[in-house]
């Protein structure tokens, strides 16, 4: 198995995710959802109004979100 299938393979788990967030966002700097089975992590590169977000999928996938300061408050 390659390196990238074992990630993804990790990456399934719950702990394998934990693991994978705690070294790249720091412990405790993310957030589980569980309605929609995703991490939710601050976006620190963002820039501009508003709260950024990086959105990691069971598995791998990822995507970023910003979401205005008024719904955040």
């Amino acid at each position: 198995m390659n390196v990238e299938a074992q990630l993804r393979k990790t990456m399934r788990t719950d702990a394998g995710m934990r693991r994978l967030l705690d070294v790249i966002f720091g412990v405790g700097k993310y957030a589980y959802d569980p309605t929609e089975d995703v991490w939710v992590c601050p976006n620190k590169d963002h820039k501009g109004p508003g709260r950024g977000f990086i959105v990691v999928k069971r598995g791998g996938d990822w995507f970023t979100a910003v979401l205005p300061d008024e719904v955040l408050a």
